[in-house]
């Protein structure tokens, strides 16, 4: 948020971010995988501090 606050962009959130309600457990799986994997891609993900040729 420092870094958009500084550059002047009023946009924080993703596009097209969406709350989701996680009612039964059938519904809880495709999160946990989202997290899980996620969380290991994040490292080539384009915003990822040590990846700035990607920027």
């Amino acid at each position: 948020m420092r870094q958009a606050h500084r550059f002047g962009s009023a946009t924080i959130w993703q596009r097209n971010y969406y709350d989701h309600i996680i009612r039964n457990e059938r519904s809880l799986q495709p999160m946990r995988h989202y997290i899980t994997h996620n969380s290991l891609t994040w490292a080539d993900g384009q915003l990822h501090p040590c990846n700035p040729s990607k920027w």
